[in-house]
């Protein structure tokens, strides 16, 4: 009887925690991640077909082509316009699929025009230019694009080809009744051994420059072949939150001058961020909240609008 009672006591002071932990896992909208493919070509892209409530109560949809969004990509419409970019267009997992910019885009280009628009969103976290590029050029559902928007931080040029394995993003879905403990878990491992890993004062910026132009390079020409097919493009910049706080950053300021020289329509949103800023658009130093995002969603609207009318996206102004 004792040991039973013992092993009955010792049972629940284990499960007990671990319980509590996987109420409080889901609590937060942990335990089902969103969930990624993985190739040789753009490294990695969301498994197409999920749908998952996460942080706040965020609803985030992937549809059938792996680009997040509520209207089919593959649907019917008048012109399909597709973002790419980093965590930044994808919007985060805290963010519900109606309020990223690329959705708010084209609610508000359909309001303007009276026309019917889908908007995909190929936004990646972690992604570098080099990631989009390969998406852009492998990736056959982004061959529907009509317009074609990258949306830029002046970190992608320098990330090179980023890969799943140095992230904490899951190729596979956890099992089992703890799946809160278990992604909880897993990322406390992957800092951890970051920690074990990398000295903080290891990283050497003073190639980040030249790197970063020999990566748009490689970007404006993949840019230039989707104009050769017939699509127009717009680069957008978005700038960090410490861009208005701090020092003036080298990299953010020779990536901007090398994206206002590319030739290309360029909606540079630094000078419309410093004037928003203090009313706070970011949920850190380089996400938006869900003002940041609307209001992006906006001025892309205001910049796409006349192009679209046009005809010649591609033949933008530098928007500043």
């Amino acid at each position: 009887m004792k040991k039973a009672l013992f092993t009955l006591v010792l049972v629940l002071l284990v499960l007990s925690p671990l319980a509590a932990g996987e109420l409080a896992a889901r609590w937060i909208g942990l335990g089902e991640p969103i969930v990624y493919s993985t190739n040789a070509a753009y490294r990695y892209a969301p498994v197409p077909n999920q749908q998952v409530v996460r942080r706040r109560g965020a609803s985030v949809t992937v549809g059938p082509e792996g680009l997040r969004g509520l209207e089919p990509w593959s649907g019917p419409a008048d012109h399909r316009i597709l973002f790419v970019g980093d965590s930044v267009t994808w919007g985060g997992t805290n963010t519900d699929d109606d309020k990223t910019f690329a959705h708010l885009t084209c609610t508000q280009l359909e309001a303007r025009l009276s026309r019917n628009f889908v908007c995909g969103n190929a936004g990646v976290n972690g992604y570098g230019t080099d990631n989009m590029i390969a998406r852009l050029r492998y990736d056959p559902e982004l061959q529907r694009a009509d317009t074609v928007v990258v949306t830029l931080i002046s970190v992608d040029p320098i990330r090179g080809t980023s890969d799943l394995r140095a992230a904490h993003f899951f190729s596979r879905h956890p099992t089992g009744p703890l799946r809160g403990v278990w992604e909880v878990a897993a990322f406390g491992a992957f800092q951890l051994a970051g920690r074990l890993r990398w000295k903080g004062d290891a990283y050497d910026s003073t190639l980040d420059v030249p790197v970063a132009k020999e990566a748009l390079q490689r970007l404006y020409a993949e840019l230039r072949r989707l104009e050769q097919a017939g699509k127009s493009v717009l680069i957008v910049f978005s700038p960090h939150k410490d861009e208005f706080f701090g020092d003036a950053d080298e990299l953010d300021a020779q990536v901007r001058a090398d994206l206002a020289g590319s030739g290309f329509g360029l909606l540079d949103l630094t000078e419309p961020m410093r004037a928003e800023v203090e009313r706070g658009v970011y949920y850190d130093n380089v996400h938006l909240n869900e003002l940041g995002h609307a209001l992006y969603g906006a001025w892309i609207a205001d910049a796409l609008s006349p192009l679209l009318i046009a005809g010649k996206a591609s033949a933008a102004p530098a928007v500043q």
